[in-house]
């Protein structure tokens, strides 16, 4: 599953946030790792990250399972990487 601009709901609270809310962390992009979850995990993907700058977060421990990614790089692979395409996260 691929979106573009998605709704978002924060996995602590369960508050949904529309794709224009500056609440709304997801950078405007959204690539599921798997349709039916992941490890038993529902909702874990791909996708940007706005809530703050990027030496904050990049290199470190604080994501709910997801894979954030730079704004240029998610957006270069949501155009490359079509719905089917096999992948593989190493370290």
């Amino acid at each position: 599953l691929r979106v573009r601009n998605p709704e978002w709901t924060d996995p602590v609270s369960g508050q949904v946030f529309a794709p224009d809310d500056p609440g709304n962390l997801l950078g405007g992009y959204w690539m599921a790792l798997a349709a039916d979850g992941l490890g038993g995990r529902q909702g874990i993907g791909l996708h940007g990250y706005t809530g703050s700058a990027p030496e904050d977060w990049l290199e470190k421990d604080r994501s709910n399972g997801c894979v954030r990614m730079l704004q240029g790089d998610i957006d270069r692979l949501f155009h490359l990487a079509l719905e089917g395409t096999p992948v593989t996260i190493a370290p």
